[in-house]
């Protein structure tokens, strides 16, 4: 990879080096790329794959499957097969979706007002959220207690845990966090997956910090 990812920013080679072994030991190719470009296209087909080997490892899933399309007008549709006769679709709109420094959020709004109170919402939508970011989080088990919030047909996800818990939310230089650097700010769904918008964070108080890191 070409230094041009820090293209017209004053870091030294030694701080560019190193933030970029950092991102190279912890992302793949295809999500530097994308990060490069300030997009990272995550299709139906890897969601559903990530929540689907996520189920696999949970004894107790309240589903068989969750599966997700995603559409040019922004909506996602959620299909839940509970058993062999009972199946569930939820029509929604992402409102948010932010993973920045110690906030990790996902908010979705559904056309159904009849969710309030149910457990098994709670269980999809946060799994939902890994399937998103299964580029970033090499990691198909969700951490206990995530915090899943209903309101009336409002979803939000607190996915700081699942963030924390991953390849991503541990890796660091010398103590600086990856997640200080990088910044997921929005999700917007189109036609056959998800486009997660990225901004990397390299102002002035970051580079200060990289280069009295390399220096001790």
């Amino acid at each position: 990879m070409t230094m041009k990812f820090f293209k017209n920013n004053p870091l030294e080679n030694m701080e560019k080096k190193a933030v970029l072994k950092i991102f190279n030991d912890t992302l793949d190719n295809n999500t530097m790329d994308g990060i490069k470009k300030g997009k990272i296209f995550v299709s139906d087909q890897a969601i559903n794959e990530a929540i689907k080997r996520c189920i696999n490892r949970e004894e107790k899933a309240p589903v068989q499957s969750v599966s997700v399309q995603s559409h040019a007008d922004g909506r996602l549709e959620i299909f839940i097969k509970i058993d062999d006769e009972k199946s569930i679709r939820l029509t929604g709109m992402i409102e948010e979706f932010i993973c920045s420094g110690d906030k990790a959020v996902f908010t979705c709004k559904t056309n159904s007002h009849t969710i309030e109170g149910r457990l098994m919402p709670s269980w999809i939508f946060s799994r939902l959220t890994l399937g998103f970011m299964c580029n970033f989080i090499n990691e198909d088990k969700i951490p206990d207690n995530v915090d899943v919030a209903i309101d009336d047909n409002v979803i939000k996800v607190d996915f700081t845990k699942i963030i924390e818990s991953s390849k991503l939310g541990t890796a660091n230089i010398k103590g600086i966090r990856l997640l200080d650097i990088l910044e997921v700010v929005k999700a917007v769904p189109g036609e056959g997956g998800v486009e997660i918008k990225t901004r990397l964070n390299i102002g002035k108080e970051i580079i200060q910090k990289v280069s009295s890191a390399l220096k001790q």
